[in-house]
């Protein structure tokens, strides 16, 4: 994860761009993602799959539909 500074957005998709141009034909499981948020903590609450595991999602999926019930 990088962060980059309100005015650096142009820095910001031209490094994008680079990693994408990385990755073309290593594997089709990532994703590159500019995101924009007041603060790193926002993002990890808002975009939790960026940042947890498939089985924490999962786990935690499942917990909040127990609790539901």
């Amino acid at each position: 994860m990088d962060s980059f500074g309100d005015d650096d957005r142009a820095r910001a998709s031209a490094a994008k761009l680079d990693l994408e141009i990385s990755l073309l034909g290593k594997n089709g499981s990532s994703e590159v993602v500019l995101l924009e948020a007041p603060s790193e903590e926002h993002l990890r609450t808002t975009h939790r799959r960026y940042f947890e595991t498939f089985a924490s999602l999962k786990a935690n999926k499942t917990a909040q539909k127990q609790a539901a019930d």
